[in-house]
């Protein structure tokens, strides 16, 4: 277990488990409540051979505005992966989150979506799964997706007010992710990509681009796993954000 106490609502425990299939799944854990928050996910393991879960930790010495979770992937031979651990949008709200329930009983799940935050894209797809952890062996999952799609009655007003870089998505990815940005207006663009060392690895866009919002993939297949950060530059603004490759 890793002790969590910068993520939001926090402090969370994080618990690398055999429990689940395949046995590297790492979730969060709610000491206050007792109980897991549902959040979860697998280290990922691209070896092919049968991977259990190691040790784990958690640290802001990397970089103080996220976490990271290291973990080691028990293999032959063994992995070191890391993630890391981001404020997620609320666009997605389920109630409840627990509860129990006795044999043949059952509950409903209000599932609700909100898009009034100030970091959802327009013209967006969504996509999420809801897990139901439970204490069988079954984990039944719900998938949620939903397309962001702005008005057209009114052309000008749902143009970008400012430039703006978004978060790739996804993150961490292997080995294609997308890159999002904004223009209020006409503008050249420069979107370039830099290894830790500062070294420039790609340029995934650089030419003129109209006024709204643009989508640019970045095919990573040819590159080691690790962080790089991605350089947009638009007109006299400069954006940089971070990204981390995983195979």
């Amino acid at each position: 277990m890793a002790w969590d106490d910068v993520s939001e609502g926090g402090p969370y425990l994080w618990v690398y488990s055999q429990d689940g299939s395949p046995a590297t799944e790492i979730s969060q854990f709610d000491p206050l409540t007792g109980m897991y928050t549902g959040i979860s996910f697998y280290a990922i393991d691209n070896s092919g051979n049968d991977a259990a879960a190691g040790g784990i930790c958690f640290t802001t010495d990397y970089d103080p505005s996220l976490g990271i979770v290291a973990c080691v992937i028990q293999d032959v031979p063994d992995i070191a992966a890391g993630y890391e651990i981001t404020p997620a949008s609320q666009w997605l709200i389920v109630d409840p989150m627990s509860g129990l329930l006795a044999p043949a009983e059952n509950i409903d799940l209000s599932i609700m979506v909100d898009f009034r935050g100030d970091d959802i894209i327009p013209d967006t797809t969504y996509e999420a799964s809801i897990m139901v952890i439970n204490n069988t062996p079954d984990t039944p999952e719900i998938p949620v997706t939903i397309d962001v799609t702005t008005g057209i009655e009114d052309e000008v007003s749902n143009l970008p007010r400012e430039v703006a870089l978004y978060q790739n998505y996804p993150n961490p990815f292997n080995a294609s992710t997308e890159i999002k940005f904004a223009l209020p207006e006409q503008s050249d663009v420069k979107i370039e990509v830099y290894n830790i060392l500062g070294q420039k690895t790609a340029t995934v866009a650089d030419g003129l681009f109209p006024a709204g919002y643009h989508s640019v993939n970045w095919n990573a297949g040819n590159v080691a796993s690790g962080v790089y950060y991605y350089r947009l530059t638009a007109g006299d603004k400069l954006m940089v954000k971070k990204m981390m490759l995983l195979k």
